[in-house]
């Protein structure tokens, strides 16, 4: 699979070194995990939606 490609958008801020861009590492991470978070906006509002593995 591919790395990721960084945009305005998707770039981290907070700790850098601790991201991660291969794909299917963060196909691994989701795959491990009980539960994510999605986040969204629509017309201007912040939505975030719990979800359970």
């Amino acid at each position: 699979m591919y790395e990721l490609v960084n945009t305005e958008r998707t770039q981290v801020h907070r700790v850098p070194i601790l991201s991660v861009k291969e794909r299917a590492v963060l196909h691994q991470i989701i795959d491990e995990s009980m539960i994510c978070h999605v986040g969204f906006t629509d017309k201007d509002h912040p939505f975030v939606i719990p979800i359970l593995g």
